[in-house]
């Protein structure tokens, strides 16, 4: 989902500043060189919780997609064609 729609599903209860704090995260692990951070939300009974997930660089990725086998397209629509 976009930022805007995890803000709104996340409520006027503080999803906003949390989200922030995460594109804080996220500029932080791009200027060390990874892709950043993506945010898994978790939501059950009522209860949220995000975590952050680094994303490796490009070269980290291009090595495990080497060593796993993921296939060719995986690093290029993630790693190259996506703006992060």
């Amino acid at each position: 989902m976009t930022r805007d729609e995890a803000r709104d599903m996340l409520g006027p209860s503080g999803g906003a500043e949390i989200l922030k704090s995460n594109l804080v995260n996220h500029d932080h692990m791009k200027k060390k060189g990874g892709l950043g951070v993506a945010p898994l939300i978790l939501e059950a009974h009522g209860l949220v919780d995000i975590v952050n997930i680094p994303l490796p660089s490009r070269e980290g990725a291009r090595k495990v997609q080497a060593s796993m086998d993921w296939g060719q397209s995986w690093v290029c629509s993630v790693a190259e064609d996506t703006q992060f």
